[in-house]
Parts: C-alpha cells; sequence; structure tokens
C-alpha cells in the first residue's frame, strides 16, 4: 500500500484528502496542531462564536464556498484611504525593500463575500473529518534520496509527499546543496496583527488604509461579528495589520496600535475591548520569484516524488478560490 505524507495540516492538504487519492495511506505531518493561518482562535467571549479567524478572508466565487460546506455572506464595503497610496505602497513594501507579487489586503477593496462562521468553522470542520494520523512535531531533516523525513528524531518512510509547507523551510531542511541555493531570492514581508472584539453596532464592512507617516498601520479591517452569527449584531472584530520585519518585533506594537487606533478614531476607548489576539504572521504577502526558478525545484523535487502544493508550498500568491479550485489537481 503506497503512502503520501501531507506535510503540512492545510486546507489544501485537507481538501485533497478528503477527495479521491491513487494513494492507499495518508498520513499528515506538521510542525505543530493550529499551524495553518485557517485554523483561528478559540474565544470564550462572546460565548456562541465558536472560533474567529486569525484574518478576514473574503472571496468572490459563492459557488466555491458552498462546494466545501460553507454558506457565503454578501458583504456591504465601505472602503476609505487616508494619506497617499504612494506611502502605502512603502509601507507594504517595507519601504520597496521586497517586490511583492500581489496585495492581497488591497484587493478588499472589490470582494463581494464572507462565510458565515468564518472559515476558522469550515476548516476545522473539515479537519474533524479526515481520519488519519496525524505527527506533531518539529521537521529536522527531508532525506529525498531515501525517501525519509525525520521528525522529532523518528525517520518516516514515504512514496510521496506534498508539501504545503512554506518553501522556503521545506527548502532548508532538504539534504541537497543545490536546492538550498535557491534560498536567498525567497524574500517575503511579515505582519504584526492585532485581532480586537469590540462591543459597538456596525452593519457593513468597512475597510481603512493607511497611507500616512507616522503611523505603523497600514490597514485595519472591521467586521461585524453579525456575518459570524446572526444574533450578535453588537460586536465587531477590528484587524489591524503591520508590515514588520522580524528584527523590529517589538512587546510595545500592541500599545502603539491601539494608540493609532485611538487617533484614527476607529476605537474611542480601551475599556470597549472585550477580547483581544496578537500575533506575528511570518509569510504574508510573498516576494516575487523568477519561473525559472520555482520550475526547476518542482522538477527536482519531483523526482524524489516530492511535490509542491498550496500557497506556501509553491510560493504562489493564491486567493481562497484559487486555492480550493487547484486542491483536487495536485498530484
Amino acid at each position: 500500500m503506497r503512502e503520501l505524507i501531507l506535510l503540512g495540516e492545510s486546507l489544501t492538504s485537507l481538501l485533497y484528502a478528503a477527495g479521491s487519492s491513487k494513494y492507499g495511506k495518508l498520513e499528515i505531518v506538521d510542525i505543530w496542531e493550529g499551524g495553518s493561518l485557517l485554523y483561528g482562535w478559540k474565544l470564550t467571549a462572546p460565548t456562541q462564536l465558536k472560533c474567529i479567524d486569525r484574518v478576514p478572508i473574503l472571496c468572490n466565487e459563492r459557488t466555491q464556498i458552498e462546494e466545501i460546506g460553507g454558506k457565503p455572506i454578501a458583504i456591504e464595503l465601505n472602503v476609505s484611504f487616508i494619506g497617499s497610496e504612494e506611502e502605502y505602497k512603502n509601507k507594504i513594501t517595507l519601504d520597496s525593500e521586497v517586490e511583492i507579487q500581489r496585495d492581497w489586503i488591497l484587493e478588499y477593496s472589490n470582494s463581494k463575500y464572507y462565510v458565515m462562521g468564518g472559515w476558522c468553522n469550515i476548516f476545522n470542520r473539515l479537519r474533524s473529518r479526515i481520519k488519519v494520523p496525524r505527527i506533531y512535531g518539529e521537521l529536522q531533516t527531508v532525506l529525498p534520496r531515501d525517501q525519509t523525513l525525520i521528525v522529532r528524531g523518528l525517520r518516516i518512510r514515504y512514496d510521496a509527499v506534498l508539501n504545503t509547507l512554506p518553501l522556503p523551510y521545506i527548502l532548508d531542511k532538504i539534504a541537497d546543496k543545490e536546492l538550498s541555493d535557491f534560498l536567498e531570492p525567497l524574500r517575503y514581508v511579515s505582519f504584526y496583527i492585532t485581532s480586537l472584539i469590540i462591543k459597538r453596532q456596525l452593519n457593513h464592512l468597512r475597510v481603512t488604509y493607511v497611507g500616512k507617516r507616522g503611523y505603523l498601520l497600514a490597514a485595519v479591517v472591521e467586521l461585524p461579528v453579525s456575518y459570524l452569527v446572526n444574533d450578535l449584531g453588537n460586536y465587531i472584530i477590528v484587524y489591524c495589520f503591520v508590515p514588520i520585519s522580524l528584527g523590529k518585533l517589538r512587546a510595545e506594537l500592541f500599545q502603539k496600535v491601539l494608540t493609532e487606533l485611538r487617533k484614527l478614531r476607529i476605537i474611542e476607548s480601551y475599556s470597549d475591548i472585550i477580547a483581544e489576539r496578537s500575533y506575528f504572521e511570518r509569510y504574508g504577502l510573498l516576494g516575487v520569484i523568477s519561473s525559472y526558478s520555482i520550475n526547476y525545484i518542482i522538477k527536482e523535487l519531483k523526482k524524489h516524488d516530492i511535490y509542491l502544493g498550496g500557497r506556501l508550498g509553491l510560493w504562489q500568491e493564491k486567493s481562497i478560490s484559487e486555492i480550493i479550485s487547484s486542491a483536487s489537481k495536485l498530484l
């Protein structure tokens, strides 16, 4: 019985596992449980919320939401721009240090749908349906010639691997010097993201782009919780995006974000905040990679039955619709 290792418990991996597979045995291996952006945050207040998304993910294709068991919610969108587009672009590219593939945050302004209950609800429902063995732990080495993964000191043999973990991470683990040489051009923009649940009424989704000097914030998304749970119309979730490099991550960033939200009059008082979560999203916006480089990497890995998929695995910015439509076409 041929075994496929799904390296990374991502939406791509779960959708592939849920569909037909030519492999008789599947196993999921990931660094930790809940590593996917779509896993969301578990909260206790307000109690009706099972989870909230780590970032708001908007969509233009209602049929694909329905295909994976979700209910699309048509959104009313209010967009405002503070300052200049040039300054916003400077922030989002770290002063032009990173040539990004696509600004998916700016694409919010043209979106049409959210999903009832949030993407985290769909992801975790799908995750609970996939009854395959799971191993969580640090991936130490990939030995492609031996078709072996070493995870927490365990040697795991495979017939094939579908990798959706970040491409720089997996290349760094492969015992192949030639492939590791491709790590240098893989640039990206990271985000410090704060999510706040606030007691306030709002009957539409609001996006504020901040292209103004003196502000760390690049974008703020105000999402009515009624998009997630019908009877919670008195709450909103405020998502705050700060483009940042790892070396500039500081503990005082949270307080700075709150101060800027007050200056922008998005929140009035700190006492309005019911719950908050902050985290560092390392691969927020992906940098450009040449078609030659990615095609070479794909070709070389395929020789050892290692296949790439998903946004981070292929190092290719994809909308949620593109992720859903491409998952069934892998391998």
